[in-house]
């Protein structure tokens, strides 16, 4: 599995959970080839805030999608 790693030549990966009220919804994925140090203390912090936030979209999503369906 390690071969993999070597050939995508990746900088930093960076992945924060997507939890709204500590439930798990998603994880957020980000790779970055271009630039060494892209994900500073500063924007990952930034980031924790917006996965936050799509955590709590993605389960009003889910919610409404659900109403939608018992309508039918």
């Amino acid at each position: 599995m390690s071969h993999i790693f070597n050939t995508i030549k990746l900088n930093q990966i960076l992945c924060l959970p997507l939890l709204n009220q500590g439930k798990l919804v998603g994880v957020l994925y980000l790779e970055n080839k271009l630039a060494a140090g892209a994900f500073t203390p500063q924007r990952s912090q930034v980031l924790n805030l917006l996965s936050s936030q799509a955590a709590i979209a993605i389960e009003n999503g889910q919610t409404l999608l659900k109403a939608t369906e018992e309508r039918k």
